[in-house]
């Protein structure tokens, strides 16, 4: 994981692929049960923070206390594991919370920006389009794959591509891309894109930009051959953007 990090660190992809892979990482929870910190290598662990900055801290503090002073334990361990399993999903609620108010902003800014064009990063790809990460300001969109330029996509599950079944343009994860901003909807916190007219961002000096890969268009050129990709694959006749949607 650490080899992986150190080569794509300063990469216009790297900030991406670093949160795929915290994602793919187990979530932390409280227990009473000493399962160690897989992290740190330490065989005994417990949570504690000075000063407290939340609950289990403070749950943590009364009980070292405790010990400390020889006095008896002021929770038993039922009611201790209670307590851990419901301060483990607010903590979960409030990582929620935290991204839907940063998304909510990001919409708010790109509301400013219709009709706009922004250089990006391919940040996910599913069956319905190719989601977008801006590279001067992190604000995510969607592109629906009837904006992608072709009648027919190619889904592969496999490679996570979008490949244009008449031209054999390609769109992966991780490629450079540029777009332009269609819409917003505030309520559903959602940004709507669609890939800028074609034009060439290499001559773009926009800092981030890795100096080994050439910039693409705004439809990447990379071609794909005709044969039928080994990884899951489906065919889509343009069924009109569907903006309900969840990436992999």
């Amino acid at each position: 994981m650490n080899t992986l990090l150190l080569k794509i660190q300063g990469k216009p992809e790297g900030v991406i692929l670093s949160q795929l892979a915290i994602r793919t990482m187990s979530k932390a929870y409280y227990t009473t049960k000493n399962i160690g910190h897989y992290g740190l290598a330490f065989e005994h662990y417990s949570h504690f923070t000075s000063p407290i900055r939340r609950y289990p801290d403070l749950l943590v503090h009364r009980i070292l206390e405790n010990v400390l002073s020889k006095q008896k334990p002021p929770y038993d361990q039922g009611s201790l594991e209670e307590m851990c399993g419901h301060c483990s999903l607010q903590e979960r609620n409030a990582m929620s919370a935290e991204r839907e108010s940063v998304k909510y902003k990001q919409v708010e800014y790109m509301s400013e920006h219709i009709g706009e064009e922004f250089d990006g990063i391919i940040s996910g790809v599913i069956a319905r389009g190719i989601f977008v990460e801006l590279i001067d300001n992190k604000c995510e969109g969607f592109v629906p794959e009837n904006k992608l330029g072709g009648f027919s996509m190619n889904y592969d599950e496999a490679t996570l591509t979008l490949t244009d079944a008449d031209t054999g343009d390609r769109f992966q994860f991780g490629d450079k891309i540029r777009v332009r901003v269609v819409s917003t909807n505030l309520e559903r916190r959602i940004i709507d894109f669609e890939l800028a007219p074609d034009m060439d961002a290499a001559d773009s000096d926009q800092e981030g930009f890795d100096n080994e890969r050439p910039a693409p268009r705004s439809k990447p050129r990379s071609k794909a051959k005709p044969e039928p990709s080994k990884g899951k694959k489906k065919k889509l006749h343009s069924p009109g953007a569907n903006t309900s949607r969840k990436k992999k």
